[in-house]
Formats: C-alpha cells, sequence, structure tokens
C-alpha cells in the first residue's frame, strides 16, 4: 500500500492556508489566531508520531 503524497513530503499541511490575516478586531479574529496554535501544535504532534512510528503507513 502506497501512502497518499500529501502524507509522505507534508505538501498537504498548507492546503486551504490563506496568507491574509484577520484584522484583529472581533472575537473571530481572536479565535482564528488560537486555533491557528492549536493545530500548528497537532500537525507537530503528529509528525513526530510519523517519524517515531516503525508502520510506513
Amino acid at each position: 500500500m502506497q501512502c497518499p503524497r500529501q502524507f509522505r513530503d507534508g505538501s498537504g499541511l498548507t492546503e486551504g492556508r490563506t496568507t491574509q490575516t484577520p484584522d484583529g478586531a472581533g472575537v473571530d479574529a481572536g479565535f482564528s489566531r488560537d486555533m491557528q496554535v492549536h493545530h500548528t501544535q497537532a500537525v507537530e504532534m503528529s509528525m513526530i508520531a510519523w517519524d517515531r512510528s516503525i508502520d510506513p503507513c
């Protein structure tokens, strides 16, 4: 079984991201910033698990 490309090289990690940031006004902007940090940490944790895994897929 072949791993999907985005899992092998990490290229799928930025799909759906935009370079535009919220202007900082409002609860939505703060929530978005908090969730960005949260999801970045989740990706980092999953990559650590991937690196330490013995199963290639």
